[in-house]
């Protein structure tokens, strides 16, 4: 019901690109399969033990599955036995329809997320795993009370497991409590992407972005470089570059690169018609104000630049090709 309540509000099922889950855009169906099982693993991994945490999980932060020799393979197959056991276990409990509750109170909610019946925008998030948490802690408690009706003849293990599950909930609490400085402001919250998720370039995009509108455009510049060596397609990326980069000619480049790699990128199309525009080359400039008209997310200011060039030069031929021919200078 929340799946179609969801797909409803939008009209049609959402689409996503390889950078929100590059899982699903996977050639081999057996890369699609072995990743997808390894990362809904890494979910029940966030909640037995949250050391890593993460803002965003897209653009390469889990690589890919796609070889059986993988070891993530061996913590999947782990799982997948202790998951045989609790079901196995819940068939001969005792208190069976608590423990079923708990199993299907985690399972159940995270099953949309799981990318069993439809391709989601995200590798991993821990939103998806609010509701699950629920099914995790009540298995928590109905293991726990088991374990301490086993112990009621030794006192000293019975004090000795209250110990460490109320070590457990302080070193947790401790957890949550530092985690939440990291939400504290936007810059806190960028850096933290850069040491918990290196190999993402989204998170030294969102960092360079900050640092861009800090003025601090040098050090924006190394994260857009950085964004673009984790993940080279990365239009955006290219686009904004461009705008913290001061030659004009590294300007072009970029911006025709990004052009090349997304021909209808509106924000590429306008700072590209824009540097003719201050080039004084008033044909390009027209030529590149009319592609990005031609979309309806163009800037507005659109309309005003495109009549500040005085130039009536026309269109000449070369100019009226796809841009995703133009040559690039790499």
């Amino acid at each position: 019901t929340m799946v179609f309540l969801r797909t409803s509000l939008n009209g049609t099922a959402p689409i996503f690109s390889e950078q929100d889950n590059p899982a699903s855009f996977a050639k081999s169906q057996y890369t699609r399969v072995l990743t997808y099982l390894y990362l809904a693993v890494f979910s029940l991994l966030q909640l037995l033990c949250p050391s890593t945490l993460s803002y965003d999980w897209q653009l390469g932060s889990l690589p890919l599955v796609t070889r059986c020799t993988d070891t993530r393979n061996i913590i999947t197959a782990v799982a997948a036995a202790a998951a045989v056991g609790l079901l196995l276990a819940a068939k001969k409990a005792t208190m069976k329809k608590p423990l079923v509750f708990s199993l299907l109170f985690l399972v159940l909610p995270f099953i949309p997320a799981s990318n069993i019946f439809f391709p989601v925008g995200f590798v991993a998030a821990e939103r998806t795993l609010y509701i699950p948490s629920i099914g995790y802690c009540l298995l928590v408690a109905l293991g726990f009370q088991r374990i301490v009706s086993h112990l009621n003849k030794n006192q000293n293990c019975k004090y000795l497991a209250v110990l460490v599950l109320g070590l457990v909930l302080v070193i947790s609490s401790a957890r949550l409590v530092t985690r939440n400085t990291v939400w504290a402001s936007r810059e806190t919250l960028f850096r933290s992407g850069l040491s918990s998720t290196p190999n993402n370039g989204k998170v030294f995009y969102n960092y360079g972005n900050f640092l861009r509108d800090q003025e601090r455009k040098e050090e924006a510049r190394i994260c857009y470089k950085e964004a673009l060596r984790l993940w080279p397609s990365y239009v955006i990326a290219l686009n904004n570059l461009a705008t913290v980069t001061d030659n004009e000619t590294d300007i072009e480049n970029l911006l025709l690169k990004a052009l090349h790699l997304d021909s209808g990128h509106t924000t590429a199309l306008f700072n590209l018609a824009d540097l003719y525009r201050q080039q004084s080359l008033c044909a390009k400039s027209k030529f590149y104000f009319s592609l990005c008209l031609s979309y309806p997310d163009c800037l507005p200011e659109a309309h005003t630049l495109i009549a500040q060039c005085s130039s009536e030069v026309t269109f000449t031929n070369s100019l009226k090709i796809d841009t995703r021919t133009i040559p690039l200078k790499m």
